[in-house]
């Protein structure tokens, strides 16, 4: 059995009390906080603009998450050598673009027409 002394115990409550307090303030911030409904409302997509993969420098292609300069270089040549993208599953033709990077690019990406 533990034994405290009198100055260990009122540390003990005081800490005990601190965390309450803690908690309680948390929970208050979370439920009245005027920033919550601004920061839920945006979204990552806003937060960038759409690039036309038929005019895209390899510069900007490899501003997208998993192209390199090599991977942007091929979409390029690809699109020099058989004309614009007429959509944009054609990307996959292009060596390096499978379904999962299509599905991670595509809503950043638009074909002019």
């Amino acid at each position: 059995m533990l034994n405290f002394t009198k100055q260990e115990k009122l540390v003990l409550v005081f800490l005990g009390f601190a965390a309450l307090v803690g908690l309680g303030a948390n929970l208050f911030l979370k439920k009245s906080c005027p920033l919550n409904n601004f920061y839920s409302s945006i979204s990552p997509k806003e937060t960038y603009s759409k690039i036309d993969i038929n005019k895209a420098t390899p510069r900007q292609l490899e501003e997208f998450p998993g192209i390199g300069p090599v991977l942007a270089q091929r979409i390029v040549d690809y699109r020099q050598q058989n004309g614009p993208f007429k959509n944009l599953e054609d990307l996959r033709l292009v060596k390096g673009i499978g379904q999962k990077l299509l599905q991670k690019i595509k809503d950043r990406l638009f074909i002019s027409s």
